[in-house]
This record gives structure tokens, sequence and C-alpha cells, in this order.
């Protein structure tokens, strides 16, 4: 700021000058919006329903000049703070970490994200990036990328609401009293832990937290397992009531960060009013069971060892497969046992032993994790000879692959020059190092 001091007006020529007294700052009649937008000084009907309100949203750059000068106003003028809760919220940055600005045109349309992605897709993409008040990169190039899985995600929900409602016919939207079986209470309760977690989150305006929450939920849980499990009983009254009841439940937890798509199922759905009428879903303690959930997970893991072992030996899913489960204690070959029709239905097994220490049978693949290892015999599965001159190739392809990416990373003028380009080929390196490791594994179980 200065000060110039005039002896005449620069426009007329006058020298009786009068400097005005009732000169406010830029952002005193903004202090004032959260109730002079409500009829004061006059006490009306919307000032005594809105004031005070929850919650401000706002950016960390502005809590002096605005923030705190409405707060300070509010106590001046109406006696209580204007708010209860302030978000601050992240900036958002372009590609290079730097604030995104129109002049330089680093910004990105959100119009067009819109036009090729969808509105649900963008939304989504955002509440997912949300990290509190830490800034985030969302320029031209990793803006499509997230916003890319954000419309996978909602492409997703919509095609398994349209397999659900399918099977789901006239069945009411309550849970079952009758013909549950683990599978049923296992989804119930995953869809009630889901609940109460997703609640939780928003209420502390963790909206990163809560999306992520709802993306495992529905992509794993219901889409990866409930469905796929659902199909050997889809004719079953039990199971069309719970496919029925953890849809609504879902679209409703879903409704505030796609609220297009949720809307569109749930009139498809028959519902009357619209979703934005229906009630928050409460989650509690009835439908929950955490140790069906950590059974059901280690049945799952087992599912997921065989199903790798299968794709690392280029083996079709429809070759059914032999699997020895060795657990490392009674206790764990106990849950594995009580889901192994499970394992068999999933994974595509017509004989499973499950054990403690079980021997590796003759030439098989093995697959491990921390609580079991899988032995799947190749022999009859695979042609040994060709799976062997196949991957010998492969490596010495990868291994060419990796000294090429070494080498470009060598370069530090390179590096300098092209640090994005430079991050890329380092992925791209981990990556094939990762590859190398478990072909030569492959080959050595070949070979074995």
């Amino acid at each position: 700021a200065s000060v110039e001091n005039l002896s005449s007006c620069p426009q007329c020529g006058s020298k009786e000058l009068k400097q005005d007294n009732d000169v406010l700052d830029t952002w005193f009649s903004s202090a004032l919006w959260p109730f002079a937008t409500l009829g004061w000084p006059d006490e009306t009907p919307d000032l005594e329903k809105f004031y005070p309100t929850s919650v401000l949203v706002t950016s960390r750059d502005i809590i002096n000049l605005w923030v705190a000068r409405m707060i300070m106003a509010g106590f001046e003028f109406r006696g209580e703070k204007p708010f209860t809760d302030v978000i601050i919220h992240a900036t958002i940055m372009d590609d290079a970490g730097k604030r995104m600005s129109k002049s330089k045109g680093t910004g990105v349309d959100p119009l067009e994200l819109i036009d090729a992605y969808g509105a649900d897709a963008l939304r989504f993409a955002l509440a997912w990036l949300t990290t509190g008040t830490q800034d985030l990169k969302f320029g031209k190039a990793g803006s499509k990328l997230r916003v890319e899985m954000a419309r996978n995600f909602v492409t997703k929900l919509w095609n398994a609401a349209r397999y659900a409602t399918e099977k789901i016919g006239d069945a009411p939207a309550t849970v079952p009293q009758d013909g549950l079986q683990d599978e049923d209470r296992w989804i119930l309760s995953r869809l009630s832990t889901t609940t109460d977690a997703v609640t939780s989150a928003i209420d502390r305006y963790e909206f990163g937290e809560a999306a992520q929450l709802l993306y495992k939920f529905v992509w794993d849980d219901f889409c990866a397992w409930y469905l796929e499990l659902s199909k050997r009983r889809a004719t079953e009254q039990a199971v069309r009531q719970t496919l029925a009841s953890v849809l609504d439940t879902t679209l409703r937890l879903m409704h505030p960060f796609t609220p297009f798509v949720t809307e569109e199922i749930w009139q498809k759905m028959g519902r009357k009013q619209s979703i934005m009428k229906a009630g928050w879903p409460e989650g509690g303690e009835t439908l929950r069971n955490a140790d069906l959930e950590e059974r059901m997970a280690l049945v799952f893991e087992a599912v997921g060892v065989i199903r790798e072992v299968r794709n690392r030996n280029s083996i079709a899913p429809k070759v059914a497969l032999s699997a020895v489960i060795s657990a490392k204690d009674d206790f764990t070959a106990q849950l594995l046992k009580s889901g192994s029709e499970i394992i068999r239905d999933q994974a595509n097994v017509d004989e499973l032993s499950i054990g403690v220490n079980l021997a590796k049978p003759k030439f098989s693949a093995t697959g491990a994790s921390t609580s079991f290892t899988v032995y799947v015999p190749l022999e009859g599965k695979i042609d040994i000879p060709a799976e062997k001159a196949r991957t010998k190739k492969e490596i010495e392809k990868t291994r060419e692959q990796i000294v090429q990416a070494e080498k470009q990373l060598s370069n530090e003028e390179f590096r300098k020059r092209k640090p994005e380009m430079a991050k890329e080929i380092e992925d791209k390196l981990a990556a094939l190092r990762t590859k190398l490791a478990e072909l030569e594994a492959h080959l050595k179980e070949l070979e074995g």
C-alpha cells in the first residue's frame, strides 16, 4: 500500500478535497455474509433458522481475510460464532506441482472432463483424492488417469446393479431371516462395517477416506466376491433379498459421491421417491461378525493364490485343477476347510486337500501367503517343453528391456531435461524387475 498526497482533483481541478470518513476495506462486506444474506439487521425467519450454520468450506489463503473476520463479525453483531466447523480444502496443482493458472494455460476445464467421462466420475475422482489440506496434482495428464479410474468404477457399479436388479425381482430390500449362508452373512457384515466406517469418515470430513472405503466395498466385496458367489444360488429367496438389501444400502452410501448414476439405478428399482429423500443407512452391531469376516478373508486369499498360480502357468480358467493347501497350524486349516466349497467353486478346483505340513506333490507349482502354502500339480495341465521354451524367451526379452531402461536412466542429462519421462522409465524398470523375478521362479518350477 502507498499514500498519495493530492493537492487538487485530477478530474475537475478543484482544490477543495475532503477524505470520505466511511471507507471500508474490501473484505468488510464479506465478513457480514453469514447473516447479511439472511435479512439482517432485521430478525427474519431465515436468520432465526439458518444462523448459525454448521460448516464452512474454504481455502487456507483466505483464513485471515475472510474466515476470521466472519467469526469476529458474528460475535460482534449476533453474539455467537457463525459456524461450528471450517474445512480447509487442498489446493489443486498442475502436473508439475504448481498452482493452476488460467493465464499460463495450466488449468483443467472440468466441463471437458465431464463430457469425456461423466459428472459422477469427476466428482468421485476428486473425492477420492481429497487428503485434508495436502495439495494434490490434477493436471491435464494426471487428471485423465484419475478420472478414467473413477469412470471405470462408476461403470462397475452400474453393471453390478443391472445384474442384481434382474435377479432381485420383487424381493424386498430387507435382511432375510432364513436361508442365509456364510457368504450372505459375510456381505451383510461387510456392509455394516463399511456403513459405520463411511459415516464416521464423512462426519470427520475425511471424504477421501469415505470414497476409498466405498470403492473397496463395491469393487472387491460386492462385485468381485458376493455377486460371483451368489450365482450358484441366484434363485433362492435369501440371495435375492440379500442382493436387494445390499444394493439399496450401497446406493444410499454412494449417492453423495455419484448422485446421477445412483438416482438412475434407484428409479430403475421401482422407487417412487428420489433417493435424496431416502434416509442415511445405519450399520450397528446386529449384522456384524468379525470372526466370519476374518475367515472369509482367508478363504478368498486361498482362491487368489490358486488363481495366481494358474495365471503364472498360463492355464486357462476352464481347466480344472488339483490343489494342496498346507496350513501353518490346525486353526488355519480348519478355517480353510470351512470354506472349501467356495475355494473349489471360485478357483475351479476339483481335487482339494487341506491340512498342516502337507508334502509338496511331484512337479507342482507353488503359491504362498503368510498363513499357508498352495501346491498345484502341473502334470497334464501344461505342455512342459513348450512352456519352458516360451518362458526362457520371455526372460531374455525382459532382460534386454531392463538393460535398455538402465542405460536411459544412467544418462544424467536426460534425467535433468525430462524428469517426468525419467520417472515413467523408473516405474517401468521396477515392473520389469518384478516380472523377471516371477519368470525366473516359474522356470525353476518347470525345471524342478
